[in-house]
């Protein structure tokens, strides 16, 4: 045997070992998840020439990869933990991330894990000079399309269903997973590269313009240093909304029990926030479209939590620390449920899912309606409640005193956080 051949034998079996530590060990006679493995180590061997390749080029710095994940801006949020995890392996490899245009502004902040962005319409593209190509996304068709037109020498992906798919010696192919978080099943893919993964934390890098900004808003400076809470009535589609009715009674019982009340979200939220804030009784601070989603998120870091709809700013307040309560009207919940259950309370109704295509969605019931005043309530109650959480929010506001004060006309006065009561009862009471 040639020592160029006992090289590729020497690799091949480090990726087995890789792939035996970090694929699920399944026991009995019947199990699915022992032949999906069994499949995916004849794909390894299969393919393991051209990968070995790319493992010579992640070590001596020369390997170009591209990353491609067609999802809007918070979107790309779930995908962090499988980018660092692929900048772990090749320190010095050069990593394009192929995306979608509202993606730009979050890929520029991980420039640690992504050397540039392609920004990209669904259309036409052009290729490059990759050797890998990474799809870290539920599988389609046209994504499919978009990987191949860009002629990496090896490529990694998802496939639906099984034995459908095809594995070669230029590509691999790991079955879509039914269950668990996105952000877990796209590690499984990193992993099936013999990478391994460094955690499933999620990230947002603050950037010094981030503070900057926040402190030109006057309305957003009134809030912090003092105990706030941060509501988003709003989404993109109206079937998907919690009633105003109730976002406006669950932010009178919080203003009652002490915290302050910041309506946001985009502009386009606007004439939601100001349906609940016309159904309130207590004062509301209006900040939809005032803020980027940098300046936003440092108003997020300083509340004491987040209620909202299941949009994109639900994986944001879980990338920053934000407890929060989501009203889920109908989503692939277990797709994006924060694996924290105790911080990030999830209200939905199991079984009652809609389809994820859009044009469905008009014609789907209502599910939000079945979540009360009262269950949102319980879960503010049970975080606000959480010594943990309360020690948190004390920190928090203590740091926003320190860095914001000297641009406030007249100093904030010391914030306290709030006693424990159950606002819920409050509520019931009033």
């Amino acid at each position: 045997m040639t020592d160029a051949r006992r090289d590729e034998a020497a690799r091949l079996q480090v990726l087995i070992a890789l792939h035996d530590t970090h694929l699920p060990k399944c026991t009995g006679p019947t199990s699915a998840g022992a032949a999906r493995s069994l499949r995916l180590r004849d794909t390894v061997l299969y393919a393991m020439p051209t990968v070995s390749r790319i493992f010579s080029n992640f070590a001596n710095g020369t390997a170009r990869i591209v990353v491609v994940r067609l999802t809007d801006a918070t979107g790309l949020l779930c995908a962090v933990p499988a980018l660092r995890a692929l900048r772990g392996a090749a320190p010095n490899a050069h990593i394009t991330l192929l995306g979608l245009p509202s993606a730009a502004e979050l890929a520029g902040r991980f420039s640690a894990y992504v050397n540039d962005f392609i920004s990209t319409p669904r259309g036409p593209r052009i290729g490059g000079d990759y050797d890998l190509a990474v799809e870290l996304q539920a599988p389609d068709d046209e994504l499919h399309t978009l990987t191949e037109q860009l002629g990496a020498r090896f490529t990694a992906g998802f496939r639906n269903g099984s034995p459908n798919g095809t594995n070669d010696a230029t590509q691999l192919r790991v079955e879509w997973p039914e269950q668990g978080p996105e952000l877990l099943r796209l590690l499984l893919l990193v992993r099936a590269l013999g990478i391994r993964d460094q955690g499933d934390a999620l990230e947002f890098p603050f950037t010094p313009h981030d503070r900057s900004e926040l402190q030109n808003c006057r309305d957003a400076l009134a809030l912090v240093g003092g105990p706030f809470v941060c509501i988003q009535p709003g989404g993109r589609l109206p079937e998907r909304r919690w009633q105003a009715s109730r976002y406006a009674r669950v932010a009178d019982a919080l203003a009652v029990h002490g915290l302050r009340i910041a309506l946001t979200g985009p502009a386009s939220d606007r004439p939601v926030a100001e349906a609940v804030a016309a159904r309130m009784r207590s004062r509301a601070i209006d900040l939809t479209g005032c803020l980027t989603m940098g300046a936003y998120a440092v108003l997020l870091d300083y509340a004491y939590l987040l209620i909202s709809n299941d949009t994109g700013v639900t994986r944001l307040a879980e990338a920053i620390g934000t407890p929060s309560v989501t009203i889920a009207s109908g989503s692939d919940v277990p797709l994006w449920r924060p694996s924290d259950r105790a911080r990030y309370r999830v209200l939905w109704l199991p079984g009652r899912e809609r389809p994820s295509a859009e044009r469905l969605f008009s014609t789907w019931p209502d599910n939000a309606s079945g979540i009360t005043v009262e269950a949102v309530l319980d879960a503010c109650d049970a975080l606000l409640a959480e010594p943990a959480l309360k020690q948190r929010a004390a920190v928090r506001a203590h740091l926003a005193r320190l860095r914001h004060e000297s641009r406030l006309a007249r100093p904030l006065a010391p914030a306290a956080a709030p006693a424990r009561t159950e606002v819920s009862r409050v509520l019931r009471a009033s």
